[in-house]
């Protein structure tokens, strides 16, 4: 039998198998900026192995420049809680932690096997990354169909964060 054996673990967000969305809304408030890019997801380390997580610590890679970020936040706690619902003088905000693209942003340094963890981003896009991300990237990776939302908005549920990651990346190219 082996016995204090240490591993580093990653776990993801694309790895997770808990609500995902995102959608484009128009970001009249933001000269410059066409779209503001809304992506919601909710991540758990797993107990169901025969693991003992210690020193879990909740990071981001700052993928764009910092001046993209509208807003990054988290919120613990919300296995049962649609994104809708969740409370915002709950949330945590982390706009500071992304400060420098290509660098990772701490946004929990004390995180529990087993709590569910929501992560909230804003980014502003123009009408050009998008082109630049649908063309490089594509927007696959399966899922639902989108629903209109009452504000105009599309919410694109489930499973594509596969297309997302490749959007992300296809955006990051664009970037001016």
């Amino acid at each position: 039998m082996i016995h204090d054996v240490t591993q580093p673990f990653r776990y993801t967000l694309a790895d997770s198998t808990l609500d995902y969305m995102f959608r484009f809304v128009e970001a009249t408030d933001y000269p410059g900026y066409d779209y503001v890019f809304e992506q919601r997801g909710k991540v758990m380390v797993p107990t169901a192995i025969d693991l003992t997580h210690s020193g879990l610590t909740f990071m981001d890679e700052v993928a764009v420049p910092p001046g993209r970020y509208k807003s990054v936040w988290t919120l613990a706690g919300v296995e049962d809680t649609e994104f809708a619902d969740m409370d915002e003088d709950s949330k945590v905000y982390h706009g500071g932690a992304y400060d420098s693209e290509g660098k990772d942003a701490e946004l929990r340094a004390s995180v529990t096997a087993d709590t569910v963890f929501a992560y909230g981003a804003d980014l502003l896009v123009t009408e050009a990354n998008m082109d630049t991300a649908a063309s490089e990237g594509g927007m696959g990776g399966g899922g639902a169909a989108p629903s209109e939302k009452k504000d105009g908005g599309m919410w694109i549920f489930g499973g594509v964060f596969a297309g997302i990651a490749a959007f992300v990346a296809a955006l990051r190219s664009g970037w001016a």
